[in-house]
């Protein structure tokens, strides 16, 4: 019995030595193999999942980027200071003349994009400006003049193109029409008062610029050129006679300014 007893333990003995080292082999041997069979201990395929591999692929491959957002369509809303030329309104400016001085510029519109470059990462468009409006002023010893121009519609090209998921640039090209207003309080010595002054000037005129943004955050610059033509003057409540309407009609009127603008895109 004692025999039987000793044969029976070493054959438990060498039966449990062998599925140990067999569970050894496998674990370090072929360890996805191993978990494939044991479903309840899976834990390298759940690590493997389909999740991980789309954000990675998403964040370094380039196909799925948000470039596609930075160089696309949206709303866009600037304020901005404005700087006249110093021919601003004024063709017969010389050196040591007034001239207008820093204003504000202020805009809104939005971006149309038509046409996608290398999934997303450039994109061509239609920028269409709704609303375009500036305010200068002007000191002249007891003389002030102050000027509003006003653009109801701008429209032109615009190309985009993403630097990062985050950043980009824009360059673009407008045109529109301008509706310009000087107000003026001017000192009359006959009077020996201060009386008004108003004069219109409309006309065509073109801007090229370019932006640069952050997520929703951009800043930009614009140079508006073109030249007005005067179509109103009023002084002290009274339009100017023919022969005055031709003198200042005979001449064209800079638009000329440039701007600089902080803003948001949407």
């Amino acid at each position: 019995m004692n025999l039987k007893h000793t044969i029976i333990a070493g054959l438990l003995l060498t039966g449990m030595s062998l599925f140990a080292g067999g569970s050894k082999f496998v674990l370090e041997g072929n360890k996805s193999d191993f978990f494939k069979t044991k479903p309840g201990l899976n834990f390298h395929q759940k690590a493997d999942s389909k999740q991980p591999q789309s954000f990675a692929k998403s964040s370094f491959s380039g196909k799925e980027w948000d470039e596609a957002e930075v160089s696309g369509g949206g709303l866009f809303l600037n304020f901005g200071i404005h700087l006249p030329s110093r021919y601003f309104l004024n063709p017969y400016y010389s050196t040591g003349d007034p001239k207008y001085k820093l204003g504000f510029d202020f805009e809104f519109g939005n971006y149309f994009r038509f046409a996608k470059i290398q999934d997303g990462k450039m994109g061509v468009g239609l920028r269409v400006t709704w609303l375009s409006l500036s305010y200068a002023k002007m000191v002249d010893v007891n003389d002030i003049y102050r000027v509003v121009q006003i653009s109801a519609l701008r429209v032109g090209p615009q190309f985009g193109y993403a630097i990062t998921e985050d950043m980009g640039a824009d360059v673009y090209y407008q045109w529109g029409y301008n509706f310009t207003d000087q107000f003026g309080d001017i000192y009359s010595p006959g009077q020996a008062k201060n009386v008004g002054e108003n004069t219109v000037f409309t006309g065509g005129s073109h801007e090229v610029g370019a932006a640069f943004h952050f997520r929703v955050f951009s800043i930009g610059f614009g140079y508006r050129f073109g030249n007005l033509t005067l179509r109103s003057y009023v002084y002290d409540g009274k339009e100017a006679d023919s022969f005055a309407y031709t003198f200042l009609q005979d001449r064209k009127y800079s638009v000329n300014n440039f701007r600089i603008t902080l803003g948001f895109k949407f």
